[in-house]
C-alpha cells in the first residue's frame, strides 16, 4: 500500500513555505516563495496620475476604483499559489493538500483554486503558521484534538 503524500503550504500576503510530508510522518520544507509587491506601500504601487477612463456608455475602464493595490497584489501571488498547487497535482506531487493562511488570504487562495485541487483539500487553518518551524509545524498540523 502507498503511503499518501501530502502538501502543507503555509501562506499569507507576500510569501509562502510549502511543506511535505511522503506518509512517514516527518515533514520537510520544499521550497519557499516570496512576493515582494504585497509588502510595498499601496502609494507606490500606483503612479501620481489617474488612468485614462472612457466615458461611452456600457465601456469601464481598466481601473477598479475598488480595488487596493495590496488587494491586488495579493489576488496575483494567491493566482500564482493556485497554479503551483495545480502543477504539483497535475504531476503527481502529492495525493493531500493541507493550506494555513490568515482568513482574509486563504479566501483569496480558495478562490484561486481549481475545484480538482479543492477537492484535494484535507484540513485548513485560518492562521498565519508561516513562521513556524517544521517541528513546531507538525505538532500544530498532527496534534490529536484537545
Amino acid at each position: 500500500m502507498r503511503e499518501t503524500r501530502t502538501w502543507i503550504l503555509l501562506c499569507e500576503a507576500s510569501r509562502a513555505r510549502l511543506f511535505t510530508n511522503d506518509g512517514r510522518g516527518r515533514l520537510t520544507e520544499h521550497s519557499a516563495y516570496a512576493h515582494p509587491g504585497s509588502r510595498v506601500h499601496g502609494h507606490d504601487l500606483v503612479s501620481d496620475r489617474p488612468g485614462r477612463r472612457s466615458e461611452a456608455p456600457g465601456h469601464h475602464g481598466g481601473l477598479s476604483p475598488d480595488a487596493e493595490p495590496r488587494e491586488v497584489e495579493a489576488r496575483h501571488f494567491a493566482g500564482s499559489l493556485a497554479a503551483l498547487l495545480k502543477q504539483g497535482l497535475n504531476s503527481h506531487a502529492y495525493d493531500e493538500l493541507v493550506l494555513a493562511a490568515p482568513p482574509h488570504f486563504l479566501g483569496l487562495l480558495r478562490n484561486a483554486l481549481d475545484s480538482q485541487v479543492a477537492a484535494r483539500i484535507a484540513a485548513t487553518f485560518d492562521k498565519n503558521l508561516i513562521a513556524l518551524t517544521p517541528r513546531e509545524l507538525e505538532q500544530r498540523i498532527y496534534a490529536p484534538a484537545r
